[in-house]
């Protein structure tokens, strides 16, 4: 087997080397693959390739310092999380937000993600009259509205009626912990109550690239 020693491979008619090599024969830089793009033989035994698009523009990929993120655009999902029919019955007359026990939690990738949280749920409202069931959705222990607001909100006519609600929220968790995000109830006065319906609910986490 023969050897070739070298530290950069140049065309004759270029300006600066295309291929240039460290001394422990690391590829140092490389540039003009404008074509055929960049084929490496991977230790499988296959191909890894990048091959640049058809563009008149020049383009610059910058690759994120972190092992095995993936290069993704602002928008993108990242992942889906969620769960059906995880609700059970939930009876408050409470005038203060309470905890149900629909929730879910997602591990973001990347502090800068947002995420996207949607949930929907069957309920009843009995005892007095033009009374307002509030829900909101809790970060933890933080309500995403703000202190006593809500996202959700039925006016009860009186009796006892039956009522759904979906709704949604865009939120900064600015963390790559575990979050976990509930969906929080209460009613404006404590004459009636709040009857979450078991088996009627869907809670969906999205990221969202940053």
């Amino acid at each position: 087997m023969s050897t070739l020693k070298l530290d950069n491979i140049q065309h004759p008619d270029a300006v600066s080397a295309a291929l240039t090599f460290d001394s422990d024969g690391t590829m140092a830089t490389a540039t003009g693959f404008s074509n055929g793009g960049l084929k490496v033989k991977s230790s499988g035994g296959g191909t890894f390739s990048i091959n640049p698009p058809s563009s008149a523009s020049d383009r610059t990929l910058t690759l994120p310092d972190k092992a095995g993120e993936v290069v993704v655009g602002a928008g993108s999902v990242l992942q889906v999380v969620g769960a059906n029919d995880i609700l059970t019955a939930t009876n408050t007359n409470s005038t203060s937000f309470t905890a149900t026990t629909l929730a879910a939690t997602i591990t973001p990738t990347s502090a800068s993600s947002k995420i996207l949280v949607s949930a929907t749920f069957s309920a009843t409202q009995d005892g007095g009259s033009n009374i307002q069931s509030q829900v909101t959705i809790y970060r933890g222990a933080t309500n995403l509205r703000g202190s006593g607001t809500c996202l959700f909100m039925y006016d009860h006519p009186g009796g006892n009626v039956g009522f759904s609600g979906t709704f949604m929220i865009y939120d900064s968790s600015a963390t790559t912990d575990a979050t976990t995000y509930t969906v929080y109830v209460k009613v404006a006065d404590a004459s009636s109550f709040f009857r979450a319906v078991a088996g009627t609910d869907t809670i969906t986490l999205m990221e969202i690239a940053g």
